[in-house]
């Protein structure tokens, strides 16, 4: 029997490891009271908006590319014209 893997389980789980079960556990306790409130508040359903990256839980590497790394240099605010290709 394949057990159903919910929203707030994933996060749970991502963010115990980083803090332990007594702080995430109040965290995600709050997380779901705010829901709770703006659902009635709205009268929307349950709609996360980060939801698709649960679902999809395969880290994205990002690939660069000699152009890529250079755009991103200059656009973090370095000065990338000295860079040099070594062939």
């Amino acid at each position: 029997m394949d057990k159903k893997v919910t929203y707030f389980t994933v996060k749970y789980q991502r963010f115990k490891k980083r803090r332990g079960h007594r702080k995430v556990f109040i965290a995600i306790t709050l997380m779901l009271l705010v829901c709770i409130y703006h659902m009635i508040q709205t009268r929307e359903c349950f709609n996360p908006s980060d939801y698709e990256e649960f679902q999809n839980s395969a880290p994205k590497q990002q690939v660069f590319t000699t152009k890529t790394a250079i755009e991103f240099l200059l656009g973090k605010g370095y000065n990338a014209s000295s860079l040099e290709k070594e062939m």
